[in-house]
């Protein structure tokens, strides 16, 4: 047989061209196609990595199984399903974080987080192995006995937990080793009456240390763990106060602390509060005016926020008018709404001026308000629901349960509106309105069969004394 299998050369070498163009164009189409699913995969894991900071977990799962269905080796996306596998408690977590760590990106937070990962999932030779990779990087001696301090916790050997949580201390002093030894300590809850000075003395250390955010964190840990002693909460009190951190809003913590222990300085804790927010943008002044309306204190509202100031930003002219409606100051919150420098949109300004024309006893009024501006925005699904939920805070049930159905017929939008809708009827405090509302969304379509109603209209159904079958709970 010859070279060329019988066949003439000039044959043989058209053949073989043809050949090879067919192959180097199979490879060339294979490469685009890989690029274009990495690329399309990055997109993915871009997206997920925004629904993760959302905390929009079950959007982020979607992405990234796409992503990961494309480019099983894609290191972003590999990095977020590790992060949301390890906030869930999911072992495959391991896997994912093995792609990351073989390769080229992987940086010292990857083999930290890694070596956690496969400690709460037991797996300690892999866990001690990609610790101490992390220590060699950072130079960190006390992360290894953090990571054996874990994998003893899984093993519930709470003696050898001890011991390497304060090695880890001893090795090295951070926000993290004390956190983690303060962790421990306020977990023994038989013991922890032994452990409260040493668990204070930490936290009050960590506050010391930083400046930030944790600093303040181990404050509010240490006030709200119930570890001080009566005759220093008012030292822990004004540390939290003064505390670089600290803000006007954060300090609400302990304005309610406060309210607790000195009921009798009620009124000098709320004009505390608005003396802080007197110069603070009307924006800013938002969390305070909300806590004092939760609080009933409608009337230092409006001295913390004045109408012109109010004027300034939506959530705060809204502060103002709820808190002008809690004092029945009906033709002032009126005149607030036809007022040029209402910021509101026309529907949040219709739903208001129903609801006063409402209260006032002016009921026809009331729903003819209601009327037109539900007609006008029914096909805007975020505006119905946010007017529903006006509607139950008005008591208006007649018009709410005439409009509801629009949205639990609406398969994008039924259990959405379920979830937001609840908080706002249970604010009645009412277990018979809560049942009818319950009862209602499980006859329509979507929800006959859904977890969340059903579970609910049980648990309503006990609380008002009826009986249950065992299947229904």
């Amino acid at each position: 047989m010859t070279p060329n299998f019988g066949l003439s050369w000039k044959v043989f070498r058209r053949l073989f061209l043809i050949g090879a163009t067919a192959l180097i164009l199979f490879k060339f189409i294979g490469c685009v196609q890989e690029n274009l699913a990495w690329q399309e995969a990055t997109h993915l894991a871009a997206l997920a990595s925004e629904d993760l900071a959302n905390d929009q977990r079950e959007l982020a799962r979607g992405n990234l199984s796409l992503a990961l269905g494309m480019s099983p080796r894609h290191v972003e996306a590999s990095r977020s399903a590790a992060y949301l596998a390890d906030l869930e408690g999911d072992s495959r977590a391991v896997s994912y974080h093995e792609t990351v760590l073989a390769s080229r990106d992987a940086d010292a937070d990857d083999w930290r987080r890694a070596a956690l990962s496969a400690a709460r999932s037991e797996n300690g030779d892999l866990a001690l192995k990609w610790a101490a990779k992390y220590s060699k990087m950072t130079e960190d001696a006390s992360f290894p006995h953090l990571v054996r301090a874990e994998l003893y916790a899984a093993q519930g050997n709470r003696e050898e937990q001890e011991r390497e949580l304060r090695t880890a201390l001893a090795n090295r002093e951070s926000i993290e080793t004390l956190n983690a030894l303060v962790a421990f300590l306020l977990a023994q809850n038989e013991d922890v009456s032994l452990h409260s000075a040493e668990a204070a003395s930490l936290l009050r250390r960590i506050s010391a240390v930083d400046s930030g955010p944790a600093g303040l964190e181990a404050l509010r840990l240490a006030l709200s763990s119930g570890i001080l002693e009566q005759t220093e909460l008012q030292d822990w009190l004004n540390a939290y106060r003064s505390h670089p951190a600290s803000n006007p809003a954060s300090t609400l913590f302990v304005d309610e602390i406060e309210l607790q222990l000195f009921p009798n300085s009620r009124q000098s804790v709320f004009d505390g509060v608005v003396s802080r927010g007197r110069n603070l943008a009307p924006s800013a002044r938002v969390p305070l005016a909300l806590w004092l309306l939760q609080n009933d204190q409608a009337a230092s509202v409006l001295p913390l926020l004045p109408l012109g100031d109010a004027m300034q930003d939506p959530l705060a002219f809204q502060c103002w008018i709820n808190s002008a409606i809690a004092m029945k100051m009906w033709a002032e919150a009126d005149d607030a709404l036809l007022h040029a420098s209402n910021p509101l949109p026309p529907y949040q300004t219709q739903a208001l001026q129903a609801t006063i024309a409402g209260m006032r006893g002016d009921s026809s009024k009331s729903e003819k308000i209601w009327s037109e501006v539900l007609a006008s925005n029914r096909t805007r699904r975020p505006v119905l629901l946010e007017l529903l939920t006006s509607l139950t805070r008005a008591g208006q049930w007649k018009t709410f349960y005439a409009e509801l159905p629009v949205l639990l017929n609406d398969p994008k939008w039924a259990i959405k509106t379920v979830e937001t809708l609840i908080p706002a009827v249970r604010q009645h405090r009412d277990s018979t309105l809560m049942l009818e509302f319950y009862r209602r969304t499980l006859k329509t379509r979507f929800l006959v069969s859904e977890a969340l109603p059903m579970d609910r209209a049980a648990y309503t159904r006990l609380v008002l004394g009826e009986s249950v079958p065992l299947e229904e709970l």
